[in-house]
């Protein structure tokens, strides 16, 4: 089983996100941080790094590209796969993402159909 931590405060993406994680076939366990504090406190308790970080933008109370900064300087976690699933398509998102080293940046999807396809489009970064 694969372990994955979604970082995200929406209750009804995280809901998608454990419904689609169930119809992609996709064997994992599904933590969750619902704030960039609550990230930042899960991310330094850890006892093992996961196997991959979902990582939405727009937190509450901070900034996802502060996570991923944190994420990246971390040696335990600086090789985790950390792909940005974000509402915004701004051209600074992304370039900041990638330039802080996000694996991949997503928008997410507007269908569900679509957001299991984005799921079971993760299997790769599960087997590195």
């Amino acid at each position: 089983m694969y372990q994955v931590l979604l970082i995200e405060d929406n209750p009804g993406d995280i809901e998608l996100t454990r419904i689609a994680f169930e119809e992609s076939g996709l064997d994992v366990g599904l933590q969750t941080a619902t704030s960039h504090r609550d990230a930042l406190r899960q991310l330094e308790a850890l006892q093992t790094a996961p196997d991959l970080i979902l990582l939405d933008l727009n937190l509450g109370d901070g900034s996802g590209h502060d996570v991923l900064a944190r994420v990246r300087q971390d040696p335990e976690l600086s090789r985790v796969p950390v792909v940005v699933i974000t509402t915004s398509d701004y051209p600074q998102d992304r370039a900041r993402a990638a330039d802080l080293g996000a694996t991949d940046y997503v928008v997410k999807p507007n269908s569900f159909d679509r957001f299991v396809e984005l799921v079971r489009g993760l299997a790769p970064l599960l087997a590195v």
